[in-house]
């Protein structure tokens, strides 16, 4: 079973609103920035559990996993663009009855109740 969950908007890259802040003219500094940037965004998403930028997630699960379930991090989540099943070869999208969704403030557990 393959699964994809999006996440809230991606933030727009920001070096030029954040060199404008630090007062930054040159590009010297620029891949240094956007390091500083993503590690800022990583390190404040592993510390709450919360994602604050874009998440698309696909994962791969045998019938017996997806049964069981599985605990995604870093809500929130905002929507599911498709969750599909590979059936005799071939893909199919899964309706939402066919799947439960469960979000609580740290995580969501999700499984699949009909395949």
């Amino acid at each position: 079973m393959i699964y994809t969950l999006l996440n809230a908007d991606p933030l727009p890259n920001l070096l030029a609103q954040l060199k404008e802040w630090m007062n930054v003219t040159h590009t010297y500094h620029d891949q240094l920035i956007e390091q500083l940037y993503e590690t800022a965004f990583e390190y404040v998403e592993d510390y709450t559990g919360l994602a604050y930028r874009y998440q698309a997630w696909r994962v791969t699960m045998s019938p017996a996993e997806a049964a069981v379930g599985i605990n995604l991090a870093k809500n929130p989540f905002t929507s599911i663009d498709a969750i599909q099943a590979r059936v005799n070869g071939a893909f199919v999208n899964l309706t939402a009855d066919q799947y439960h969704l469960s979000v609580c403030s740290s995580t969501a557990f999700f499984f699949v109740t009909d395949h």
